[in-house]
């Protein structure tokens, strides 16, 4: 993945998880199946003062998968 995605995670989950995060986790992979529409899967754990929230979502690149993750995150913590 390239590096920049780091910047780009923590540009959209930091201001949505604030300081209610314990401890967050991502993990970004790249399926190498021929023929996938959405290679791209973003996994995201956090532990909050109470409670775990845990979001996956599946995108065509990667901005879009950060995008995706992000919209993700906001409805489970809804």
């Amino acid at each position: 993945m390239p590096t920049d995605v780091t910047e780009a995670v923590n540009e959209h989950l930091v201001p949505i998880l604030g300081s209610w995060a314990v401890h967050s986790r991502v993990r970004l992979t790249r399926l190498s199946r021929p023929g996938l529409t959405r290679p791209i899967v973003a996994q995201l754990d956090v532990r909050l003062t109470r409670h775990r929230v845990r979001a996956q979502v599946a995108a065509t690149t990667t901005s879009e998968v950060v995008s995706a993750l992000a919209t993700r995150t906001i409805e489970q913590l809804t």
